[in-house]
C-alpha cells in the first residue's frame, strides 16, 4: 500500500526550482502586512549573516594578531637556543680534542 512512496529519514523538504527565490518574491501579490513581515524577514536575515561575517573577519584579526605574538616569542626563543646549540657544539669539539 505504502510502497510506492517510500521515503528516506534524512529526506529533507525539496528547495524551491529557482535559484533566485527569496521570502520577498513569494509573498509578492499576498495581503500588504504578509509582504511587510517577508521583507523584514529577509532584511534581519541579511543582516544577521553581514554581522556574522564581520564577526568572523575581526576574529581571523584577532587571530593573526596573536599568531604573530606568539611565533615572535617563541622566535626569540629560538635564536636563544640556536646560538646556546652552537655554543655547546665548539665546546664539545674543543673537549673532544683535548681527549
Amino acid at each position: 500500500m505504502f510502497e510506492d512512496h517510500k521515503l528516506s529519514p534524512t529526506r529533507r523538504p525539496q528547495r524551491p526550482a529557482s535559484p533566485d527565490f527569496s521570502p520577498t518574491k513569494a509573498a509578492f501579490g499576498s495581503a500588504p502586512p504578509a509582504m511587510l513581515r517577508a521583507i523584514m524577514q529577509e532584511l534581519a536575515t541579511k543582516d544577521d549573516i553581514k554581522g556574522l561575517h564581520m564577526d568572523l573577519i575581526r576574529m581571523g584579526a584577532a587571530w593573526r594578531s596573536e599568531m604573530r605574538q606568539m611565533s615572535e616569542m617563541y622566535a626569540g626563543d629560538m635564536a636563544g637556543l640556536r646560538d646556546e646549540n652552537e655554543r655547546l657544539r665548539k665546546e664539545l669539539e674543543r673537549l673532544r680534542g683535548h681527549v
